[in-house]
């Protein structure tokens, strides 16, 4: 259980990480639009590996 938290925290990081780059980076559109287009596949995406937290992590990590 405790690694399965440990995960899932793994994940918010990354999704903060990516959102924060997205987010401060001169070559890509900042607009509301875009961050919600972005935040729904990170919810998309995390719903397909939802299953496997470890695996979701890792193909995200990389």
């Amino acid at each position: 259980m405790r690694n399965h938290f440990q995960t899932a925290n793994q994940i918010r990081q990354s999704y903060k990480k990516i959102i924060y780059d997205i987010g401060t980076a001169d070559f890509y559109p900042c607009n509301p639009a875009t961050f919600c287009e972005i935040l729904s596949l990170l919810n998309i995406s995390f719903h397909d590996y939802n299953s496997n937290a470890t695996r979701y992590n890792d193909n995200i990590t990389l």
